[in-house]
């Protein structure tokens, strides 16, 4: 069972902020290979940067986590590529398309993150779905290797191998 968390309009300003100024610090840097191939079916930046926001921001909200929320120069990325996005390990992993799987790196195994799916639209920005979450080693050891991978370091895991979130009593 999906858990759906409402993000306040100062939430949503704040996101917007985060995603503005990653979209503008990341403006000359290319895509990663992984993206490149798929070119086509990419997001624009900063769409894609305000939804993942939201996605963090919800996580955080829901777990009373820091939020880390933060940009860099792109020649600085090796300072933060492993920071994680909400606490002091949780990944919050985005998807597009609320019946997608969690695509997920090996670096998350290693570094012992928690990975979160979560699903944001443009439609209802304001809600955000938390669809599961898994510890990294465990989710990288139940993951398949996708077909179109060559290098080795990606898997999926589906929905229905994660942990569903607990709600809140209020």
């Amino acid at each position: 069972m999906t858990l759906r968390i409402s993000l306040s309009e100062s939430d949503l300003e704040l996101a917007q902020f985060v995603a503005r100024r990653c979209t503008d610090m990341n403006m000359r840097r290319g895509d990663a290979p992984a993206y490149a191939m798929n070119a086509e079916r990419m997001q624009d930046n900063y769409v894609a940067n305000y939804a993942s926001a939201r996605c963090e921001l919800a996580t955080a909200k829901h777990t009373n986590r820091h939020w880390n929320a933060g940009w860099w120069k792109p020649e600085d990325h090796h300072l933060y590529a492993d920071r994680p996005d909400v606490g002091d390990n949780i990944e919050v992993k985005r998807i597009r398309d609320p019946h997608h799987n969690l695509l997920l790196k090996h670096k998350y195994a290693i570094l012992n993150h928690i990975l979160v799916l979560a699903f944001s639209d443009d439609i209802t920005p304001h809600l955000v779905d938390l669809i599961g979450w898994r510890r990294g080693p465990e989710a990288w050891e139940e993951a398949t290797p996708p077909a179109w991978d060559q290098s080795g370091k990606l898997r999926l895991l589906r929905q229905d191998q994660l942990t569903q979130f607990e709600t809140k009593e209020t």
